[in-house]
């Protein structure tokens, strides 16, 4: 890569580079591409969303933490 190119690719927006976004989970956050996720029967919770409290439920519960 010439330093014209690695220019280009550190300071500019390539879309190619972004992750792909892949819908909301049941509490109406956003999603991307390799989020971790608990998987339920109805859908899906983003984890990094979840309260403390909330996260010792899923365990609680035994759902499956999943990657998009």
């Amino acid at each position: 890569m010439t330093s014209k190119e690695q220019y280009m690719h550190d300071h500019f927006f390539n879309p190619l580079d972004e992750p792909k976004p892949m819908g909301v989970d049941l509490l109406g956050n956003a999603l991307i591409e390799h989020d971790e996720v608990y998987q339920t029967a109805e859908g899906v919770f983003l984890i990094s969303e979840l309260s403390k409290p909330q996260k010792e439920m899923a365990k609680a519960m035994k759902l499956r933490k999943v990657e998009l």
